[in-house]
């Protein structure tokens, strides 16, 4: 019986070979434009299953009863799946399975939350029986109608990094240095990322220089200023992850490690968000969790309609989105100041790609600096259901894994 909530739509799919899939529903439109979405992504994973929309009078239950019995009477071995759907729809599959006792009607509803299913059809058993269904983090949003935008599409798109040994451990040199004081990090890279806006990149992409003096002017509009933080900028060539800088009373000249040290340099908060990923890419590594994917810098386009030129889409950003095998769960990691607007921005896209089973988190590290502002950010979170996560830049990879795990 098909459901708003996609994921009700496809579990049953993604744990059984069904050579068909009939949606029962009183919108044919949508769960038509649905169920070809459905088919795409079963038929990447190698199940060509065929998708049959059957539309029902919603309010009308000899009109669903009457639709159900011709399903039945013309397909052997039917399969009613009961996660979803309206109470109508139930009620008429009750009536269906007593009014054709002699087809042995199999009957099951899954229980997304427990990773389980039970049998509902009165043969006796009612074993409940475990399945671990998952989606991708890109199939997820594709149920749900949306599309994930690359940057090989769109400048501002998803980037696929490449999480080698290496980098990984550029990150956590990266994150050692920032974790050590995140408001003088963010007012370094706040500098390189001006002089990334203003300046002149070389050929191979690693060195920028950019005038001081235009740097200067465009931080005095964020009441801030060129400066070099040696705390910062000392440890981050020490690390090798900038190979040189210098500066003059008229430009500034940086050069970075490679392509990817310089992603999470010219922007404050891309070290935490590439820790958190780090150690969540670690916690779906493990065999024991229930974790099955994870991406960060996820561009979402809402409606799965992507445009590589203009500016006709709406698109969200969510910082790092993790799947628990069919429940996806939404992070925004926040190094500096919380603004408010991103908790209704994290709902937002929570609500419509995961609509009741996501789970939402806000990663924060400097939220106690915000004084007064700080209670209301942490009331507003409580009220909207989101999970706050405070102080990580205190914590070990055991004790930020083990907080990951707990979303």
């Amino acid at each position: 019986f098909f459901d708003n909530t996609a994921a009700e739509n496809i579990c049953a799919c993604l744990v059984s070979t069904p050579k068909r899939v009939i949606l029962v529903g009183d919108k044919y439109v949508v769960i038509k434009k649905n169920a070809q979405r459905y088919q795409e992504i079963l038929k990447k994973r190698g199940c060509d299953v065929e998708f049959i929309c059957r539309c029902v009078e919603k309010h009308n239950l000899s009109n669903i009863v009457e639709t159900l019995a011709a399903i039945v009477e013309k397909y052997d071995n039917c399969v009613f799946g009961l996660t979803g759907g309206g109470d109508l729809c139930l009620v008429a599959a009750g009536i269906i399975s007593e009014r054709y006792k002699d087809k042995n009607i199999q009957m099951h509803c899954f229980n997304i939350g427990e990773n389980s299913i039970s049998d509902c059809d009165p043969d006796g058993n009612t074993v409940m029986k475990k399945a671990v269904p998952s989606l991708s983090v890109e199939e997820n949003v594709r149920i749900y109608g949306g599309d994930i935008v690359y940057s090989d599409v769109k400048e501002n798109g998803t980037y696929r990094w490449d999480m080698n040994e290496e980098f990984r451990a550029d990150i956590n040199a990266m994150w050692n240095i920032c974790r050590e004081d995140v408001q003088l990090w963010n007012a370094q890279i706040g500098v390189f990322a001006m002089a990334e806006e203003l300046g002149t990149v070389s050929e191979d992409g690693l060195t920028t220089k950019a005038r001081i003096a235009d740097i200067d002017a465009e931080l005095q509009k964020f009441r801030s200023n060129f400066k070099i933080i040696y705390p910062i900028v000392l440890p981050l060539r020490r690390e090798g992850l900038i190979c040189d800088y210098s500066y003059d009373e008229e430009f500034f000249e940086i050069t970075y490690k490679n392509e990817q040290v310089k992603r999470c340099l010219v922007k404050a908060g891309q070290a935490l968000e590439m820790k958190i990923y780090s150690v969540a890419k670690s916690v779906c590594e493990d065999e024991n969790t229930p974790y099955n994917d994870v991406m960060n810098g996820v561009y979402i386009d809402w409606d799965g309609e992507i445009h590589p030129e203009g500016n006709y889409d709406t698109e969200n950003e969510i910082d790092i989105m993790m799947m628990r095998g069919i429940a996806p769960v939404f992070i925004s990691c926040k190094n500096g100041y919380v603004d408010a607007n991103e908790l209704y921005k994290l709902n937002t896209v929570a609500e419509n790609f995961g609509e009741e089973y996501s789970k939402k988190v806000l990663i924060a590290t400097a939220l106690h600096a915000m004084k007064d502002g700080a209670q209301y950010i942490r009331n507003r979170a409580a009220a909207m259901g989101i999970t706050l996560l405070e102080g990580v830049q205190r914590m070990d990879d055991a004790a930020l894994a083990e907080e990951i795990k707990s979303f």
